[in-house]
């Protein structure tokens, strides 16, 4: 028994919730009790000195505009670059942090000001799909690149097919993420060096979201370009506490340049949008006070994904699953059983489950389904009978 309790269950009903309130709205199949496990976020209470800290800000009575990015207090940035040090190797001073509330947000400013109009911008699918959609915005020309994966499920890059998409002049931009989502995939150093080298060597700047980089496997760590490239304003780097503190809702998010210009142009950016004045006091109690918490839980999450595999294996051996490196999310295999996406959706949400599908991942992901951990292990349970009753009858 650890610290804290993660087997706690706490109504989220009539709480403004997306993920339990909406979710009949969006998925007319689903009967009147349900498991979500689609939008990823986490049915965890969020730690202590994150709730504490918001509360004494709130205590001061009034909740007016929040500092912009140049007037924030030291405090703000301490916080970051001890967390990105300790945490992830990675150097950052004030003068290379700028403010978004989202990482959606910020893509779009990396997009108008690292690629120019009529640009292909490279992006591997499967793959988050609201990325992909600020390149609509704008006039520019997104570039699938599919990823292979082998029997298991485990994905990796096609570094040929890659590398030919970067040779080509007009495509001047990567959008990476890492760990990947959907696959939970933590990219190794040998990985990022030769994709990194390959943009490099052909004029292509990377922009990389790193939002579940802290909630890896408990034996695992990711790897940032930042730290293998440092100080290199060919790479900008996105982050939050959105996912790793079940903040989601805080709308903040932060990006690390080492490219000066650019730097100005965020902290300029009218895309950035309003800073919280609750939020920045989460990330700065988040990182300085809730290490502990989250290593706690990763390791629950880790017995979360365990009992899913197990399950899997004992039960419903036609689905295929590897155990993701990284995030709370697991993408699982469903192809075996010769239904077509529709056909999963109705079956397994009548049944009583709300996963997301192929579809909502943009390409090449066709049979596989993205299931949301973050949870209590009772309704981790629950949710397995409910698939294999789906499944199998």
């Amino acid at each position: 028994m650890g610290k804290y309790n993660f087997d706690e269950i706490i109504d989220r009903s009539d709480s403004n919730s997306q993920k339990y309130d909406a979710g009949r709205v969006y998925n007319p199949y689903l009967p009147d009790e349900y498991i979500p496990m689609w939008v990823a976020d986490m049915d965890f209470a969020v730690p202590q000195p994150i709730l504490d800290a918001m509360k004494a800000r709130i205590d001061k009575r009034i909740l007016g505009y929040a500092n912009y990015t140049s007037t924030l207090s030291d405090g703000y940035f301490d916080a970051i670059s001890s967390w990105l040090k300790r945490r992830h190797s990675v150097e950052a001073k004030r003068e290379n942090i700028a403010f978004f509330a989202s990482i959606i947000n910020a893509s779009r400013e990396a997009i108008a000001q690292m690629s120019s109009d009529g640009d292909g911008v490279m992006y591997f699918v499967p793959g988050y799909p609201w990325i992909t959609e600020t390149v609509k915005e704008f006039n520019r020309k997104i570039v699938q690149l599919p990823l292979k994966h082998d029997d298991t499920g485990y994905y990796t890059i096609d570094f040929d097919a890659f590398e030919q998409e970067a040779k080509k002049i007009e495509n001047t931009l990567l959008i990476f993420i890492n760990p990947h989502n959907p696959s939970g995939r933590v990219w190794t150093e040998e990985e990022l060096r030769k994709l990194t080298d390959i943009c490099f060597d052909n004029n292509v700047r990377i922009f990389v979201d790193e939002v579940h980089g802290d909630l890896t496997r408990s034996s695992v760590k990711t790897i940032s370009q930042a730290a293998l490239y440092p100080n290199d304003p060919r790479i900008v780097t996105a982050n939050a506490i959105s996912k790793s503190f079940n903040c989601a809702g805080n709308n903040h998010s932060y990006v690390l340049t080492y490219d000066a210009k650019l730097k100005a142009a965020f902290d300029d950016s009218r895309y950035s949008g309003s800073m919280n004045p609750l939020s920045v006091e989460a990330i700065i109690a988040a990182y300085n006070e809730c290490e502990e918490w989250l290593d706690e839980l990763r390791e629950y999450i880790d017995g979360n994904i365990e009992y899913l595999d197990q399950y899997l294996r004992e039960n419903l051996p036609r689905v295929k699953f590897c155990k993701p490196e990284a995030t709370y999310l697991c993408w699982i295999d469903l192809s075996a059983y010769g239904m077509t996406e529709e056909e999963l959706f109705r079956t397994i949400s009548a049944a009583g489950l709300y996963l997301e599908y192929a579809s909502d991942f943009i390409a090449n992901a066709d049979g596989f389904a993205r299931m949301n951990l973050a949870c209590p292990r009772s309704t981790v349970e629950k949710a397995c009978e409910i698939l294999k009753k789906a499944l199998e009858g």
